[in-house]
């Protein structure tokens, strides 16, 4: 039986340095290689009026940034939208001497769907997905890439439950992607295949992935109680990552059916027994964190936006690029409550006249 491999080490953000460091040397069959062009892209969000984020936090990824730069690899990093980062996380950023990318401003390629195998041959037959997504779109700076490096934070989400490396991947899909990807959430394990026909594609750059647990909101990714796990995790299949992070919070990876729809496609592992767990006993880092319940409210994190009349000229870009006409120009208004919060009015705007409220 092959065995995936995760590295967890109790840690906070001072030691994520050297985990960084043992990280590469763990995973060196497979080395960064001089000149070698690999994105470093990171999800989350960021609630302005709490100053909260759940992007992984900016020592972390100093950690990762200077540890790769050490390897003199070609470094692009790369986030949805640059300019909606926390202040910290962008003056980290600029600071080094990285080319820098916003998947929504640089736009993206169409890739053909892959032959999905679900489930183990039988009699000679094989069952192969059906097609989810109705097209699979990447960045440009996919193409580019030698390799990937993905970084999350562990998040706990109201519908998800738990969100880390394997749904932070639609940060690297347009709006539309992401919206035909939600579409299929009152389904999880539907969900778990649109996500796999995005992994299929993936997973030939993903070459690390880390997870920062050092902290975690209680019951919900963005408001509720900080807690401490201080663990930081890296593995290179997302699944394993998610699933031991997932452990930590007092999750079981074989009850997700996000992450059984993903390992039934052999496109990860989520089974414990099938993880080679190096570095410290996950059972002596399990804490007991309250998790989210379910409730009924959009998937979507919500930001209000407003249209400046002063600025606007109408010229209805912003009609042609919301996918779910939340825009009414005759009353230069924006219905909120419709809104998915896809940002595509607010990038695409010429006059910058679609503002976002405070």
């Amino acid at each position: 039986m092959t065995k995936s491999k995760v590295y967890l080490k109790k840690g906070d953000y001072d030691s994520s340095v050297i985990f960084v460091e043992e990280t590469l040397n763990i995973f060196k069959e497979n080395p960064f290689i001089p000149g070698e062009r690999v994105l470093l892209y990171f999800d989350g969000n960021y609630d302005r009026k709490r100053d909260v984020s759940t992007y992984p936090d900016e020592r972390f990824l100093k950690s990762i940034i200077e540890n790769l730069l050490n390897l003199n690899v070609h470094l692009r990093i790369g986030v949805s939208v640059f300019e909606y980062l926390n202040e910290n996380l962008k003056n980290l950023i600029n600071s080094y001497p990285v080319e820098i990318v916003s998947f929504m401003n640089e736009g993206f390629v169409k890739f053909p769907h892959k032959k999905i195998k679900v489930g183990p041959e039988r009699r000679g037959t094989e069952h192969i997905q059906r097609r989810i997504l109705s097209k699979i779109y990447l960045p440009q700076s996919f193409n580019w890439a030698n390799s990937i490096v993905a970084v999350s934070k562990i998040k706990l989400h109201p519908f998800l439950k738990f969100g880390g490396v394997v749904t932070g991947i639609l940060s690297l899909t347009p709006s539309y992607t992401k919206i035909e990807t939600f579409f299929y959430g009152n389904s999880l394990s539907i969900f778990g295949e649109a996500l796999s026909e995005l992994i299929s594609i993936l997973n030939e750059k993903f070459k690390l992935a880390f997870l920062d647990g050092v902290e975690v909101f209680e019951k919900d990714e963005i408001r509720g109680n900080k807690k401490e796990l201080n663990s930081l995790i890296a593995s290179k299949d997302l699944l394993s990552l998610d699933s031991v992070g997932s452990v930590l919070v007092g999750l079981k990876p074989s009850e997700n059916q996000i992450f059984n729809s993903i390992s039934i496609r052999g496109l990860g592992i989520n089974k414990l027994n099938e993880i080679d767990i190096v570095g410290d006993n996950f059972v002596n880092l399990i804490k007991k964190i309250e998790l989210p319940t379910k409730r009924k409210k959009s998937i979507f994190n919500k930001t209000n936006f407003y249209i400046d009349r002063n600025l606007c000229t109408d010229c209805e870009i912003c009609l042609e690029v919301c996918p779910v006409s939340a825009i009414d120009l005759k009353t230069h208004t924006i219905n909120n409550k419709k809104s998915i919060t896809c940002f595509e009015c607010y990038l695409r705007c010429p006059e910058g006249a679609i503002k976002i409220k405070e």
